[in-house]
């Protein structure tokens, strides 16, 4: 982490002596995340709000989209799960007004992540649904993939399970063609759950 915090601020000073607040802010959204992992709370919404107001000022209006996305991550690293929502919500806003096709899968994956969280099941598949259509139109595969896995745990949270396995087992395919090491994992262990609760406790 000192590492890290002593190269951001050699970034930060090469950033500010050409004034391009695109990079300031990028530097300012990666202190938010190193204090974040050490769990240093207020220094991670300090550094996460002045990104915020360097992306405002930026020339690349996906800056404000990942601005508030690194707010949503801190808010979610420290159990604020609404207001994560809140800012992945209005970071997709952002990525639709830009038409980021990227971002606005992998924050609607995100917000159904938090939704499934807190069992709002009927959301949580919304936005997974919109994740994978987004992908889609983009072909990649891991997000579909992931999109796919997490469907199914809305399916394992409904007892519906072999719609369950069904979905999960298609993510696994599409999440093995990008060679998503931890995606995979993740797949494989909602198998394991849904198979589990099938009484199937050898293939679990």
């Amino acid at each position: 982490f000192k590492k890290a915090e002593f190269f951001l601020r050699k970034a930060m000073i090469y950033a500010k002596r050409n004034r391009n607040y695109n990079q300031i802010a990028e530097s300012d959204n990666l202190f938010a995340l190193n204090f974040m992992r050490q769990n240093q709370k207020d220094s991670a919404m300090f550094y996460v709000n002045r990104a915020i107001q360097y992306a405002r000022r930026s020339s690349k209006k996906e800056d404000l989209s990942y601005s508030f996305h690194t707010q949503a991550v801190i808010f979610d690293h420290f159990g604020q799960v609404e207001l994560s929502v809140a800012k992945n919500i209005l970071a997709l806003e952002f990525s639709r007004k830009i038409n980021d096709v990227y971002q606005r899968a992998r924050l609607n994956l995100e917000i159904g992540k938090s939704q499934r969280t807190i069992l709002n099941l009927d959301d949580a598949e919304y936005y997974f649904r919109l994740a994978l259509r987004n992908a889609n139109k983009i072909d990649d595969y891991r997000q579909m993939g992931l999109a796919l896995s997490n469907l199914g745990t809305v399916y394992y949270e409904r007892r519906l399970f072999d719609t369950g396995l069904t979905l999960t087992k298609r993510g696994i395919n599409l999440l093995l063609k990008s060679n998503d090491i931890n995606g995979l994992g993740e797949a494989h262990n909602n198998l394991g759950l849904i198979y589990r609760e099938k009484q199937d406790y050898i293939t679990a």
